[in-house]
């Protein structure tokens, strides 16, 4: 996963620079390592997302592979300046 969030660096640097953010929205599949993630292989998150939103700082980490059935699980989290949430199986949000 590393090589793929490194190929975004470069246009994520451009951004910064010609609107002084670099991103507002990160959508993926998986969560960030160590929230909303699960214990088995399967449902492991990802360490390069937890380096992304402290380098770019996007304001959401949308994600949905980890499947909520339980209402008292956590699905919403803040790690630095980014709110990361758990989508599935869907979510209305107005930003």
């Amino acid at each position: 996963m590393w090589r793929k969030v490194w190929r975004l660096v470069p246009d994520l640097l451009w951004n910064r620079a010609r609107h002084g953010r670099a991103l507002d929205i990160l959508i993926a599949h998986s969560p960030p390592a160590d929230i909303h993630d699960g214990p088995d292989p399967a449902h492991l998150g990802f360490t390069s997302f937890l380096w992304l939103m402290r380098t770019f700082k996007p304001r959401y980490l949308l994600h949905g592979h980890k499947h909520v059935y339980r209402h008292d699980e956590v699905t919403v989290s803040r790690y630095h300046a980014t709110t990361v949430i758990n989508i599935y199986p869907w979510r209305i949000l107005e930003l």
